[in-house]
């Protein structure tokens, strides 16, 4: 199982140094990705639900008014590090100039060595959509899916290259170069239209905050929309986004997906992530502002990890294989 972590770039305690301090230390310790958020623009109202809110809480614009450019951020935490993944998780797609963004992406692939994955979502926050992209709300879905294809053909297709989608049309165009390996694409979202999105288009699901049962169900159910989509032979991965708790004495009432405790607990939460299907952690660490703390638990998270799985050597670490 591969891990990664979230390192900011968004809110009151983040600041670019310690965003390129944290890359440092998860590569120091053994991880395998390093991770940033996304958003355009941070409304100074919101009414929109955020749909994550376990307790029916709201989006509170001040946590994110500090915020930094996620693809910047990508190459600059790919050029400050050798070997981990570089993630965004996750773009929201529909609010992007979709040529702009795929040379964008390109670029930041060919510039640190083919490390990067793009997690990527239709967007939750009807206000950012009103401000940056009008029009595209009732869209987005739709969006989603032509730019998804869009990307992929860019990345792919020699020569002239015309596109045609639902709701996005393109001349054509020529693209080079063509990024090596083409990015990594993780969609998004607990909903089943992110999961049918993963299915015909995703390398890989990016669930956040799930319990393992219900992963499993959801990975189930996506390998039938693979069949149907004409994609049963391709291997599309799980990255399941939860969070590690590091605080001194994390309560033992938590869900599934917030992971803490003793080694014991937090093997046995991996454990049945992996039982589920799932082949990457991305984790939050909560709370997110104590560094050492945080060394320590993804040290021993590492380790609990390494008693039973070999890291590879590929600029993605590679593939985990059982200790022969």
């Amino acid at each position: 199982m591969k891990l990664g972590v979230s390192v900011g770039g968004y809110g009151p305690s983040t600041s670019s140094t310690g965003m390129v301090n944290r890359a440092a230390m998860c590569e120091q310790v053994g991880l395998d990705s390093v991770w940033v958020s996304d958003r355009v623009v941070v409304p100074s109202k919101v009414a929109t639900p955020y749909p994550f809110s376990r307790h029916g809480g709201a989006y509170d614009p001040v946590s994110a008014e500090i915020q930094y450019e996620a693809l910047i951020s990508l190459a600059v935490l790919g050029a400050t590090t050798q070997s981990v993944a570089v993630g965004v998780s996750v773009l929201a797609l529909p609010l992007r100039e979709p040529m702009l963004l795929a040379r964008q992406i390109a670029t930041v692939q060919a510039m640190v060595g083919g490390r990067v994955i793009i997690g990527v979502g239709v967007g939750w926050l009807r206000e950012e959509f009103d401000i940056a992209a009008p029009g595209a709300w009732p869209r987005r879905g739709r969006l989603t899916d032509d730019y998804l294809q869009l990307l992929r053909t860019l990345w792919t297709m020699p020569g002239d290259i015309p596109f045609a989608g639902a709701e996005y049309h393109a001349a054509a165009v020529r693209f080079e170069p063509k990024p090596v390996p083409p990015p990594r694409i993780e969609v998004g979202g607990n909903s089943a239209t992110a999961i049918r999105r993963a299915a015909r288009f995703g390398d890989a699901w990016q669930p956040m905050q799930l319990d393992p049962a219900d992963v499993r169900a959801a990975a189930d159910r996506m390998r039938s929309l693979q069949a149907e989509a004409g994609r049963g032979g391709v291997t599309v991965g799980i990255t399941m986004r939860c969070n590690l708790d590091v605080s001194p004495a994390p309560p033992d009432d938590q869900p599934a997906w917030h992971i803490g405790g003793s080694d014991e607990r937090i093997a046995d939460a991996l454990g049945q992530y992996a039982d589920a299907g799932v082949d990457a952690v991305l984790f939050d660490l909560v709370p997110d502002d104590d560094e050492s703390r945080s060394r320590e638990a993804l040290e021993r998270v590492c380790e609990i990890r390494h008693r039973t799985v070999r890291v590879g050597s590929s600029p993605h670490r590679g593939r985990q294989q059982p200790h022969e």
